[in-house]
């Protein structure tokens, strides 16, 4: 059995990243609360960087934290948003491993063993799963260790983004760590400070039964981490079958250049969660949120909803974007926006594509998918599709178009009556019969083709229809016959005279 190998992510800024500090001009400090309303008395749990060279830390309270920095921004973010910002990271990581597994409220751990050798070895691993997190927006460091604890503990304290610590050599990472890197309380540490034991190397040295004694039920566990053994286990991350995203702001936007900006931001995390999960959409579903007092004033909707049915399943950022681009910049909005979700509703397995090496030029499989997703959001998904043949008489009848997502429901047509009689095939069919005139016609007329009249050098009776259609409310019986007319481009006419009006119309041509 190879040894176990687990990679760990920290994102060392989590809780300001969701409570938005990037947008606001004073320094920010961060309270994990369920409750709307924070005392003074509220501990913060995360401060930014403007408030730590401030002077601020996290574990003071609002009242203390003010005392300090007057101006001081107190965000509130909840347990709820910290679990889906660390769901969607581990979604990205499950491209590299087989369990995923979250851990509040900084951290996600990965299952290495066994496959690092697919990525090109540990070190490569580490950068390329560093640089798919950051996709995210997240600032994250990655450590491989010997176990998930002994990675977190190094990542945390890490001035590298992605490191490796080889196999049997957690004790000497987690040697030269402070002692506050071990799960141990604030008493205890304080505690072990004060009598010198300032990293984990000087609590290593201390008789094992005297520091057992001082650690109560912790002993156990930190005793193990200082030798550098980690057995804990990993509990695998099940993703949910929607994949969303969310990204806010302060001040209302209505130029399309930027909600287009934003759209390539949310596109961007949503592949990135796809690939992970080597999934694709079959759809997009955009919802804008707008300021409701100028909706209010405007009378409009304070939110607009906007939704294109892809055609094939797609996955890549840059597909995703322009099926979705193409239907934001047809929108109008009726009052600025304020925040943007983007959500993949029909999650599906990605589709797989055989590498073609026999060419020298390789054409991408997901042109066409992603061309009629364009056209899909443009023009609507019902007036794009492939024309199915009809076991019908009537010409207007033999074809019907079909919706790309009902090919896969599609019964292989039956074979089709002949269209005409013998000769060259009729080519191509009006959309609906140009009138010609009353009674029929004959050699010498002039058949009125806009914008120009033809005249008419020769006939030819090509096929009788009659009572086609006979249990409907409208019946065919027509006499088709082939006309050549005095036009430059060789083609000729497929007119038919209604039998029941004695109406002469242009239905085709026969090229």
């Amino acid at each position: 059995m190879p040894a176990r190998r687990i990679a760990a992510i920290v994102l060392p800024r989590l809780l300001c990243e969701i409570a938005g500090s990037g947008s606001s001009r004073r320094p920010v400090g961060v309270v994990l609360s369920a409750s709307e309303h924070l005392s003074d008395q509220a501990t913060l749990d995360a401060v930014d960087q403007r408030a730590r060279k401030a002077g601020l830390r996290a574990g003071l309270t609002i009242a203390e934290a003010r005392a300090y920095v007057a101006a001081l921004d107190v965000r509130r973010v909840t347990e709820a948003q910290v679990h889906q910002a660390l769901a969607s990271v581990a979604e990205v990581a499950m491209a590299f491993g087989p369990t995923v597994s979250l851990c509040a409220p900084d951290a996600v751990y990965v299952d290495l063993t066994g496959a690092a050798h697919l990525a090109g070895g540990e070190e490569a691993l580490a950068a390329e799963l560093h640089d798919r997190v950051a996709q995210l927006d997240h600032a994250a460091r990655v450590v491989i260790a010997d176990g998930p604890q002994v990675g977190a503990a190094v990542a945390r304290h890490a001035t590298t983004l992605a490191q490796v610590i080889p196999p049997g050599q957690g004790h000497k990472a987690m040697a030269a760590l402070p002692c506050t890197a071990l799960p141990l309380d604030d008493e205890t540490t304080g505690w072990l400070v004060r009598v010198g034991v300032v990293t984990v190397s000087d609590l290593g040295r201390l008789p094992r039964d005297q520091v057992a004694s001082r650690l109560g039920d912790r002993a156990p566990l930190v005793l193990s981490l200082i030798a550098g053994h980690d057995p804990s286990p990993l509990v695998a991350y099940e993703p949910p079958r929607v994949v969303s995203e969310e990204l806010s702001w302060e001040e209302g936007v209505e130029q399309q250049s930027a909600l287009v900006f934003v759209l390539n931001r949310l596109t961007a995390r949503v592949a990135a969660r796809l690939e992970g999960r080597g999934e694709a959409t079959r759809a997009l579903v955009l919802q804008i949120q707008c300021d409701k007092g100028i909706a209010h004033l405007r009378g409009v909707a304070p939110q607009c909803t906007l939704r294109v049915d892809l055609p094939s399943p797609l996955s890549r950022a840059d597909d995703l974007l322009r099926a979705m681009r193409a239907k934001l910049e047809g929108a109008q909005l009726g009052a600025p926006a304020l925040a943007m979700t983007l959500q993949a509703p029909l999650v599906t397995r990605a589709p797989r594509v055989q590498l073609d090496l026999s060419r020298d030029v390789q054409a991408s499989p997901d042109a066409l998918p992603v061309l009629l997703a364009e056209l899909s959001a443009e023009i609507g998904a019902d007036r794009v599709g492939v024309l199915a043949l009809q076991p019908s008489y009537r010409p207007e009848s033999r074809s019907q178009l079909r919706p790309i997502g009902d090919l896969a429901h599609l019964r292989r047509s039956s074979p089709n009556p002949t269209l005409s009689g013998p000769g060259a095939a009729v080519t191509r069919i009006l959309a609906s019969p140009h009138p010609i005139g009353q009674g029929p016609i004959a050699i010498g007329d002039l058949v009125v083709c806009m914008p120009v009249a033809l005249e008419v050098k020769a006939m030819e009776f090509d096929v009788r229809l009659h009572g086609v259609d006979w249990w409907t409310s409208s019946p065919v019986s027509r006499d088709y016959a082939r006309v050549w007319l005095s036009n430059d481009s060789g083609s000729t006419g497929w007119v038919f005279i209604d039998r029941t009006t004695g109406e002469s119309w242009l239905h085709g041509w026969i090229e």
